[in-house]
């Protein structure tokens, strides 16, 4: 785990970003423009995955996680979860904030599993959340 590199990192995440979601590389590369933060996630020095969030106050809000294809159901979002919250901590966050799609039941089991609980629902959104 560690901070994002624009330089090297940047064409791998708006690529792993846009396949998944289906969007242009551009709707990526903005929200990458406006993150407070972006921790990338490596597996033998290949990027496989990344937070991308802002910060205001105490609040940390998490614009995209993104995880290779490969690598998901083997437990590398628990693994490094506990050290992104702590790191959140260490930047004065008090609660960790995102929205999840109501139709993607993977993403609100995984972060569930990881203490997140709703705290809204929208039309086609959950707001889910976590008190560090």
């Amino acid at each position: 785990m560690r901070d994002r590199i624009p330089l090297r990192d940047d064409r791998r995440l708006i690529d792993l970003a846009a396949s998944q979601f289906k969007v242009h590389p551009s709707v990526i590369e903005k929200r990458l423009a406006k993150a407070t933060g972006v921790t990338v996630l490596e597996d033998g020095g290949v990027v496989v995955g990344y937070i991308c969030y802002r910060i205001r106050d105490k609040a940390l809000f998490v614009d995209l996680v993104v995880l290779d294809t490969t690598y998901k159901g083997k437990g590398i979002v628990s693994g490094f979860s506990n050290a992104f919250f702590e790191q959140a901590k260490r930047k004065g966050v008090e609660v960790i904030q995102g929205l999840v799609e109501k139709n993607n039941q993977y993403a609100l089991a995984v972060f569930r599993h990881l203490g997140f609980s709703v705290k809204r629902a929208f039309l086609f959104t959950l707001l889910i959340e976590k008190r560090l």
